[in-house]
């Protein structure tokens, strides 16, 4: 009992039976990875204390410390405002629950359909959803299965509903995470469609009706595709009953997200000042690319400054000579990022240029009159 009380205290009234049967699943594995095959055949299935403790010394983390880690990575999202809302509501059930409220609130369907334009973070927003409800217990298993809705589909009558069968299964306890799930569409741009696509949709909505409240599946795709998929069936707005637009991207959000990017993949900063002065450049240059793009435009930024970047310090080297202007100093810095690495500096000066071309055209104006 204190074996379990002092790990795992904090959500034995959030998971109950469920936490006795996942403990009793870990500890068998453990006595079989320690036992030689040769004593497990035909003996009886004795646990003993080295299988049944289950502390973080044997790498099982309790799940309150998962919490405070998928809230940390969740604050720490960029944008993604409808999805921090829809978690905001669950952490009040779940709190609801933990203080003696009726556990079955918790026990409804958590399939969800997720819809934004290219970029907006279906994937990263399906993942997070997962740990999230692993970490709150509303998950059995700590299972995560990401598939194209085209791998629904058999190539062969007969083979779609086992596979959809097949791919549930796996699923079962956790999270089925289904991108592109237009593809199931019975009807595209007028057309009827393909019966495989047809029979894949049935099945998964048999199956996920059959099951219910033992895993949670996200449809994902972009928001016109799926509202025609929504269309094409009925039921699936009742098996579906939580439906999240994600947004564009703000300039601001963007900007954000570069420089994230920058420091996590290639150990770059921003110089001062230069966060800004990207997010006005987005706004200017990249506006109609955001619905289009989305997180690809500050990641594609970023790569088109590194390369600035590089040129930038070749030349400089290639004068060479001169002492550093210590004013200067984040300009010889290989790890930090200038304006004029993502050619903000080069357009101002042309802007300007412009103006003062335009303003001694105007000074001139009444000598030619």
């Amino acid at each position: 009992a204190s074996t379990v009380a002092q790990p795992f205290g904090d959500v034995i009234a959030l998971r109950n039976a469920h936490l006795a049967r996942e403990l009793a699943q870990r500890a068998i594995s453990s006595r079989n990875a320690r036992l030689p095959l040769s004593r497990l055949q035909g003996s009886p299935l004795l646990l003993t204390e080295p299988d049944l403790r289950l502390d973080a010394a044997h790498g099982l983390a309790s799940l309150a410390e998962q919490r405070r880690a998928v809230q940390a990575e969740l604050e720490g999202l960029t944008g993604m405002a409808p999805l921090k809302a829809f978690l905001t509501q669950l952490e009040a059930k779940v709190e609801y629950v933990a203080r003696g409220g009726d556990p079955r609130l918790l026990e409804g369907c958590l399939n969800i359909v997720l819809t934004g334009n290219p970029g907006a973070g279906k994937t990263t927003a399906a993942r997070l959803l997962a740990r999230w409800l692993r970490a709150h217990g509303l998950l059995q298993q700590d299972v995560f299965v990401e598939r194209n809705a085209l791998e629904l589909k058999g190539t062969h009558i007969g083979w779609t509903c086992p596979q959809v069968k097949e791919m549930v299964a796996a699923s079962m306890g956790g999270c089925l995470f289904l991108d592109e799930a237009y593809a199931l569409s019975g009807s595209r741009d007028g057309d009827r469609g393909d019966s495989f696509a047809d029979e894949a949709l049935r099945t998964l909505l048999t199956e996920l009706e059959n099951n219910r409240t033992s895993l949670c599946c996200v449809l994902a795709g972009y928001p016109e595709a799926m509202e025609r998929l929504l269309r094409a069936d009925p039921g699936l707005l009742r098996r579906f009953p939580h439906i999240l637009r994600l947004d564009d991207y703000a300039p601001g959000e963007l900007a954000a997200i570069a420089a994230s990017t920058a420091h996590a993949r290639y150990g770059l900063r921003l110089a001062d000042g230069v966060r800004e002065a990207l997010a006005e450049h987005i706004a200017r240059e990249h506006r109609a690319d955001i619905p289009r793009r989305n997180a690809s435009l500050a990641v594609g930024v970023i790569e088109a400054a590194m390369n600035r970047l590089a040129s930038r310090l070749a030349g400089e080297a290639a004068i060479g000579g001169a002492a550093p202007d210590p004013a200067q100093s984040n300009a010889a810095d290989p790890r930090t990022l200038l304006a004029e690495d993502f050619g903000i500096l080069h357009r101002r000066a042309s802007e300007e240029g412009e103006r003062a071309a335009v303003l001694r055209r105007i000074r001139l104006l009444p000598a030619e009159l």
